[in-house]
């Protein structure tokens, strides 16, 4: 498409020669827009940005940044490109000033061009009364400006960002994604590509009817309410909070941790797959993002209809052991 800044096609990247992070991803991003990827943890969002920023080679397929392919030519694309780590690349002993104005130099403008970048970019971004105090006195949110006002010096086409807000309070957060739709509607670059986390939903859009939504509401309620029985009887038996907060953490831990929560249950070890492909929390998720998301939120082999089934019937089956058991133990206790 001719107004299109990112372009992939068939994009492959696997590791270890088993773990696929992209099978035959293909998109296209327009110039001037705001594009988030969203994904829970392993969905490969990363990888792509890697490779779209020249860090890591795709196996196959191709990419382009500003029509310019990554592996024929990886200097031409980072001459157009500006990236903000999730982390604040900035040195906390030079002042704001002097962290913009290496990183302009690094672009490999002239002094007095990376001095004039530095001063317009930090004016942008609401940091010019702090500029000559050295970074080690900035605040989180300072310091995740004067980290954009770096990465924006060059004027790049296309701007990365890897989870901009993570570790500010909501103050902080809510003023930088102004500042990001600020900077995109004035121009100051071409594009935006923000790398999210699931839980971050700049863009984000319901892929269900209201039906569906009301639905993975009630299976969420209702597998909050089944574990709050076993919660109950576990309070009964352990009489400490202490040691019911050391218990619970023992059995929810486990669950969580081998869980499709945070990584595909399908690139965990073999003899764990079965485990957790079906265990209470991952049909619960699966359940959740297929009537959220559709169909392609799930791993192959599965259905919106199956994981809703069963995540109804691990609700029913932990409220049918637990509920008995905690109102016996009550019972016991006050009689």
């Amino acid at each position: 498409m001719h107004d299109a800044i990112i372009e992939t096609e068939g994009l492959v990247k696997a590791f270890g020669g088993r773990v696929r992070a992209l099978d035959g991803l293909t998109l296209t991003v327009q110039q001037g827009s705001i594009f988030g990827l969203l994904g829970p943890n392993g969905a490969g969002k990363t990888t792509l940005i890697r490779i779209l920023t020249t860090l890591l080679p795709p196996d196959t397929g191709t990419a382009r940044v500003g029509g310019v392919d990554v592996r024929a030519d990886p200097a031409g694309v980072r001459a157009q490109i500006g990236l903000a780590g999730q982390s604040a690349a900035v040195d906390d002993y030079l002042t704001g000033r002097e962290n913009v104005e290496m990183v302009g130099r690094l672009y490999r403008l002239s002094r007095g061009q990376a001095q004039r970048g530095a001063r317009e970019m930090l004016e942008r971004i609401g940091l010019a009364t702090v500029a000559d105090r050295q970074v080690k006195t900035y605040s989180g949110g300072m310091r995740r400006r004067l980290d954009l006002a770096a990465s924006l010096v060059g004027h790049p086409q296309v701007l990365f960002l890897d989870e901009p807000t993570a570790g500010l309070d909501s103050a902080s957060r809510h003023d930088l994604w102004a500042l990001i739709r600020d900077l995109a509607d004035a121009g100051t670059t071409r594009t935006m590509v923000l790398l999210l986390a699931v839980g971050l939903a700049i863009g984000f859009r319901w892929q269900t009817s209201p039906i569906g939504l009301l639905a993975g509401v009630a299976i969420a309620l209702g597998f909050g309410y089944a574990w709050s029985w076993a919660m109950a009887a576990l309070g009964l038996v352990v009489r400490t909070p202490e040691a019911v907060q050391a218990a619970a953490f023992m059995g929810a831990f486990p669950l969580a941790f081998t869980s499709s929560v945070f990584v595909p249950t399908q690139t965990m070890p073999g003899w764990l797959q079965a485990f957790a492909a079906n265990q209470p929390v991952t049909v619960t998720t699966n359940a959740l993002r297929g009537l959220f998301l559709g169909q392609g939120a799930l791993p192959p082999g599965q259905t919106v209809t199956g994981q809703v089934l069963l995540a109804l019937v691990w609700s029913a089956a932990i409220t049918a052991v637990f509920a008995p058991l905690a109102v016996r133990l009550y019972r016991h206790t006050v009689s």
